[in-house]
């Protein structure tokens, strides 16, 4: 074979590896909005498309989990594409586009449900979490401040299963008295003259406490049953903490580097110093 015909190869090769990953995301994400149109939004009353507006549910901690959601998405697609043959930039305009597309598919859902509907607040944060993503690509060539995402279970969730979460994984997701999300920085990762340790850096942190409903603690249970929970204070808590990230180690194992990738997008349990707008300053030894 010359090296003419042994070139030609190659090249065709790369298309097809290219193609089929582009075939193959595709076909995730219609087989998972299909899957998710059957089982949960095709059994409730649908009507014509219309918005809601929820800007002002949970403290925002909703927000907060839509654009980590679509932060990660395109992360894993940016990075997928890319160990597939896409130049970084290609790869980081798939990651876009595959995170819009998956993400207001399911706001197009949520428009066509009587209960719920199109949230624009929901929407503006699927746009910035994966604008996040894309235009740390561009400019840096990665990500140099992703966000992180940390839980602990609250005690709230026992007031409201049906809402909060009855299992863990439930819990984890829907509780979001439970959950933080941060914003890191490496020092290292933006040429600072720093002499610490690269896995060292700190993270700006946001919470929130005291929600057994999106803008009330008052409502009707399961049984028909009115329940007053207003004694229970909803407060907003923001945070600053050391970090760690193990990201930049290197492993003969792709398990281990896995894990090492991870740390990047979720938060190892450090102590916080936390300030509520309650007034309250308090320090977590601990902050899963």
């Amino acid at each position: 074979m010359s090296a003419q015909t042994h070139q030609k190869s190659s090249i065709d090769s790369l298309k097809r590896k290219r193609t089929r990953s582009v075939i193959a995301v595709s076909a995730i994400g219609v087989g998972t909005h299909a899957l998710l149109y059957t089982s949960w939004y095709n059994k409730k009353d649908q009507t014509g498309f219309h918005f809601f507006n929820d800007n002002k549910q949970w403290l925002q901690m909703d927000k907060a989990g839509h654009a980590y959601s679509s932060f990660i998405l395109s992360e894993v697609t940016s990075d997928y594409f890319h160990a597939k043959g896409y130049s970084p930039k290609e790869a980081a305009n798939l990651g876009l586009v595959t995170s819009l597309a998956f993400q207001t598919t399911i706001e197009y859902f949520d428009g066509r449900s009587k209960k719920w509907g199109a949230s624009m607040g929901d929407i503006g944060a699927n746009f910035f979490g994966a604008f996040w993503s894309w235009g740390q690509r561009r400019l840096f060539g990665k990500v140099k401040i992703p966000i992180r995402f940390s839980a602990s279970l609250s005690n709230l969730a026992v007031k409201r299963p049906n809402v909060l979460g009855r299992s863990l994984p439930e819990r984890l997701l829907k509780d979001y008295n439970a959950q933080t999300y941060w914003l890191n920085f490496q020092p290292n990762l933006f040429n600072f003259k720093n002499k610490g340790p690269r896995w060292l850096g700190f993270s700006l942190g946001y919470g929130a406490q005291g929600m057994i409903g999106g803008q009330e603690n008052t409502f009707t249970d399961q049984q028909g049953v009115f329940q007053d929970l207003s004694y229970i204070k909803r407060y907003r808590q923001f945070y600053i903490s050391p970090s760690v990230s193990l990201s930049h180690l290197h492993s003969k194992h792709k398990g281990i580097n896995f894990l090492y990738k991870l740390t990047d997008y979720i938060r190892l349990p450090v102590p916080s110093l936390e300030f509520a707008n309650t007034g309250q300053v308090k320090w977590n030894w601990i902050h899963y």
